[in-house]
């Protein structure tokens, strides 16, 4: 019995906004990470950083995920934040 599923989330910076592909071996993480991709695609950094973990009620996933998938959801949405950090200190960087 297979316990964690693996998530592949790409990130590009262009033109000031983030564009992002997601992947997983599991089709409703898959979808779930689909969810955080066309929510969050072509934002910039403070829009994405200002997502509150609270938005997952909003939109009713907590009801209908257990507890394991909420926290994945979350962690995918954690990830998706540090990444665009670390991108946009990069690209500071190299200006």
């Amino acid at each position: 019995m297979k316990l964690n599923n693996q998530v592949w989330i790409l990130s590009e910076f262009k033109e000031g906004k983030f564009y992002f592909l997601a992947d997983s071996d599991s089709q409703l993480t898959k979808g779930l990470a689909g969810l955080l991709v066309e929510g969050l695609q072509g934002s910039d950094l403070q829009e994405i950083l200002s997502v509150p973990p609270e938005f997952i009620e909003e939109l009713g996933l907590k009801q209908t995920l257990t507890p394991s998938r909420t926290n994945g959801f979350l962690n995918m949405l954690k990830l998706i934040k540090q990444r665009v950090s670390e991108q946009s200190s990069e690209n500071l960087k190299n200006i």
